[in-house]
């Protein structure tokens, strides 16, 4: 297991939702590389419910969607956007229970990667989605993004 470090990806007015420290509303999510998937682990807590208890369908989409982003980041080494995100809820997450949340490279094609990512709690696939993310060349992606291969913390 290697942790992603975001610190280098992170430009200084970086406030994304799903992995910035520096939004204050937002979820704060760490990421490490298992070799064949990538991970991050949290507990939602009651802002980030639509039901009582439950976690709202809008933030397993942006979990779902988060983990696919750091697939590409550690496994091709490149910035991208999502095209599609096809989400599947297979029962209700509960909040204030921990979550595991991976996702798997499937395919790379060029400048189009295919991730398969899910949601685990009390070991139980709880949501799972199928992604298709736009690369930015090489060239954008570090000079842009700043994402090239040196990703992991030392």
């Amino acid at each position: 297991m290697k942790k992603i470090k975001k610190e280098s990806l992170n430009q200084q007015d970086d406030f994304c939702f799903g992995c910035s420290e520096r939004n204050p509303v937002g979820l704060h999510l760490e990421f490490y590389d298992y070799g064949d998937h990538v991970e991050s682990e949290w507990i939602a807590n009651k802002n980030y419910e639509g039901w009582h208890g439950v976690l709202h369908g809008g933030i397993v989409a942006t979990l779902l969607d988060e983990v696919g982003s750091w697939v590409i980041v550690s496994k091709i080494s490149r910035a991208g956007m999502t095209v599609e995100l096809n989400v599947k809820y297979h029962k209700k997450i509960s909040t204030d229970e921990k979550i595991y949340i991976q996702g798997k490279l499937i395919e790379h094609k060029k400048n189009i990667a295919f991730i398969e990512s899910k949601i685990i709690q009390n070991g139980e696939i709880k949501a799972s989605a199928m992604s298709k993310y736009f690369l930015f060349d090489k060239k954008t992606s570090k000079e842009v993004y700043n994402v090239d291969d040196t990703h992991y913390q030392q």
